[in-house]
């Protein structure tokens, strides 16, 4: 019998394990946004737009 490749089986686990990670990140930034609009206040609901097209903003120059 072969040895089992343990990093390929690690590397594995660890892709699934950051998808998990990263759909619980959208998952509360989707909850914070419901939750500021569901406030009804109008600076809170202001500052999380402005924030969210200023971070967007940011990575995309970032990335060029």
């Amino acid at each position: 019998m072969g040895r089992t490749n343990y990093s390929f089986l690690i590397q594995k686990g660890v892709g699934k394990m950051s998808k998990k990670v990263s759909f619980l990140y959208k998952l509360a930034r989707s909850a914070n946004d419901i939750e500021k609009l569901a406030s009804g206040d109008s600076k809170k609901i202001a500052k999380r737009a402005k924030n969210k097209i200023l971070g967007k903003t940011i990575i995309k120059n970032l990335m060029k």
